[in-house]
């Protein structure tokens, strides 16, 4: 649990990180992700910060508005 305004609440993280891990790579560099998702009956989305989504946009968001979500398995 995060402590941020004194009221304790569960989270959800990734790879138990709060802030996630950072994932560092030179200009012009490909980047490709496989999300697994492991949480027994919940859907998942990735939301990235700083990260320009030139013509994947579909892929940053919220679900069933920007995005599938991701199912479990």
């Amino acid at each position: 649990c995060v402590l941020a305004d004194g009221v304790e609440r569960g989270i959800l993280s990734t790879n138990r990180m709060l802030p996630g891990p950072s994932i560092q790579v030179c200009e012009n560099d490909k980047v490709v992700i496989d999300v697994e998702n492991h949480m027994e009956g919940m859907e998942v989305t990735i939301h990235w910060h700083g990260i320009w989504q030139r013509g994947s946009q579909y892929y940053d968001g919220v679900p069933f508005v920007t995005q599938c979500p991701i199912q479990q398995g």
